[in-house]
């Protein structure tokens, strides 16, 4: 696998990658040059860019297709959306997500592409949580699935 040195600058809305160099040395002394030239033109030249080091021409991420799940306490199914993720192995977008914070809904993303299935595996989740008494409790029913499943 090779290596690429991005030179990055700003943040937010004002972020960019300024240049791309094969070498960390040459990355290096684009930075020492920049920041000569901003001395000698008094400092108007934005903050100091950094260098990212990434990997090139790695795997692709595989792709995993679930069904997004919003479901009220009572079973009321609120949404249901087919969503498809691009994640690297260390994360992952399954499993319990979070309650709502307006409506206190549960939202869980189940790895399938059948909307029937889906619905019900949610609902099998939302019984246990019940059943638990840990409905609304983010940290209690995050810990309930890492501990059980």
């Amino acid at each position: 696998m090779s290596t690429i040195y991005l030179i990055e600058s700003g943040s937010y809305s004002d972020y960019s990658v300024d240049r791309a160099f094969s070498t960390e040395a040459k990355a290096q002394e684009y930075i020492d040059r920049w920041a000569a030239h901003k001395e000698e033109y008094g400092g108007y030249m934005g903050d100091k860019p950094d260098i990212l080091e990434m990997d090139i021409d790695e795997e692709l991420p595989r792709t995993i297709h679930y069904i997004h799940v919003k479901m009220a306490k009572d079973g009321t199914t609120e949404t249901v959306l087919n969503r498809d993720f691009c994640t690297p192995d260390k994360y992952s977008p399954l499993g319990f997500r979070m309650y709502d914070f307006r409506t206190k809904e549960l939202v869980w993303n189940v790895e399938t592409t059948d909307k029937e299935r889906a619905v019900k595996v949610v609902n099998e989740k939302r019984t246990q949580i019940i059943a638990a008494d840990i409905w609304g409790d983010q940290r209690a029913t995050g810990k309930y699935f890492e501990r059980t499943h």
